[in-house]
């Protein structure tokens, strides 16, 4: 639980800070009625909606027809060829492509079914997004030389309303992505703080039946004149290094586990994906805070033992 948690608050940050780092355009215009040539200061694409199937979900995926010397995507070189694409990388990721593989996606309007192979990965997680030349997708979808139904521009530009479908602003990414954090604030909370509750609640109760199982042993060695500290190092810091050596496994065995389930099961309906890295020092927050834990009980359970006194061998007697 605390895992999935953990999972949920890295992938919200990553949500945060990747939407509007990949954004680099300021303004991107789609086109209802588009003029004959593209405004001046902007740069011309097509965009066609197809769509893939994850599980049972089905995703939206932009098919976009960009011009090579677009400054607002970061790819080195566009493929000439109407089957090959440059993947978004959240695309990439979602799906496990990689340069070289071969894929397919639907047009649901015209019932067909187009196959691309990847030549390259771009950084770009906002949406499900495919990269092509725009000579190239007007060839696949036979269109005319001159056609675009996008617009992308660093500032804004002078477009009458009758004509765009919509504008999306960077600023309106930036607000989006918050959203996504908000709605898995509380989640993520309730989960770190019911895992770490239940942790402490089954450490305390086992620790402590097994010292209440060993009460007659620890006032006998009472009455050989053994300390508290003394005791504590025979009943209580053997389970340190128990859970000190299963926390050290526990942690990465888990990441594992979770990065097997987390993708395809608990965000199989999110369209945004990223490769499953923690930040290095969440491992060693993670054993700290474990280890913060036990010894805690260890510290509430000193008071049973100091609680046993050498009567108990005399009432054990009677």
């Amino acid at each position: 639980m605390a895992m999935i948690a953990i999972y949920c608050q890295v992938y919200c940050d990553k949500v945060n800070d990747r939407m509007v780092e990949d954004t680099h355009y300021e303004y991107m215009y789609s086109y209802k009625f588009p003029t004959k040539e593209a405004p001046a200061d902007g740069y011309p694409a097509i965009a066609e909606n197809l769509s893939k199937s994850f599980g049972e979900y089905e995703f939206d995926v932009t098919l976009m027809g960009i011009t090579p010397d677009n400054p607002f995507f970061d790819i080195d070189e566009l493929p000439d060829s109407a089957q090959e694409v440059v993947l978004g990388s959240s695309f990439a990721c979602k799906y496990g492509l990689k340069e070289g593989d071969e894929f397919t996606l639907t047009d649901n309007d015209n019932d067909r079914l187009y196959g691309f192979r990847v030549t390259g990965i771009t950084p770009y997680c906002p949406s499900h997004m495919v990269f092509m030349d725009i000579d190239a997708l007007r060839e696949l979808y036979q269109l005319p030389k001159d056609y675009y139904n996008v617009v992308f521009a660093d500032k804004k530009l002078d477009i009458s309303g009758e004509r765009l479908f919509s504008t999306t602003a960077r600023a309106d990414v930036r607000r989006a992505s918050g959203v996504f954090t908000d709605l898995m604030r509380p989640m993520i909370i309730v989960m770190s703080a019911a895992s770490a509750l239940i942790f402490l609640v089954v450490l305390f109760l086992m620790m402590k039946m097994m010292l209440d199982r060993s009460s007659f042993h620890i006032s006998m060695l009472r009455v050989f004149g053994f300390r508290n500290r003394e005791v504590r190092k025979m009943y209580l810091d053997g389970n340190f290094i128990v859970v000190a050596l299963g926390a050290l496994a526990a942690i990465p065995l888990t990441k594992l586990i979770m990065n097997g389930i987390f993708p395809k099961y608990l965000v199989a309906n999110v369209s945004i994906a990223f490769e499953p890295a923690f930040p290095w020092y969440y491992y060693p927050v993670m054993y700290g805070l474990i280890l913060m834990m036990y010894l805690l009980i260890s510290l509430l359970l000193m008071r049973n033992i100091r609680k046993i006194t050498p009567a108990e061998v005399l009432k054990n007697r009677e």
